[in-house]
């Protein structure tokens, strides 16, 4: 198993969960092979009913956040990684992928994040 992508599976910033399993386990949804999503690129996927970005670093490393820009809470559209913050190309508000904070206005929230796992070359989502 590969270890997890994002701080080893925890939810981080403004991470939110949208189901437990009955065990009270966090459940990880498949959602993409990792070559579909590029260094740099952004994918949009759809978990458990929530549409939600999957982010990947120039370095490689994947993360999820909700497809909603803070700034007039509508999806990003058509969103693009730049120095591995998510930018919104609406109005230009920037993201930290990892904590989900705004770095640059006018958004000025946290986008939710979700935890990630990479798995035999899946990415998995925490659901």
């Amino acid at each position: 198993m590969t270890p997890a992508v994002t701080a080893g599976g925890r939810a981080r910033g403004g991470a939110r969960r949208l189901g437990k399993g009955g065990d009270g386990a966090v459940d990880f949804v498949d959602v993409a092979a990792l070559d579909a999503l590029a260094p740099g690129g952004v994918l949009p996927v759809k978990v458990a009913g929530a549409d939600l970005l999957l982010c990947r670093t120039a370095a490689g490393e994947v993360f999820a956040v909700e497809n909603c820009c803070t700034h007039e809470y509508c999806p990003f559209g058509e969103p693009r990684m730049v120095d591995g913050e998510l930018e919104c190309r609406r109005h230009g508000a920037r993201f930290d992928v990892r904590t989900g904070a705004a770095t640059r206005l006018p958004a000025a929230a946290a986008i939710r994040t979700f935890p990630v796992r990479v798995e035999a070359g899946r990415v998995r989502v925490a659901v």
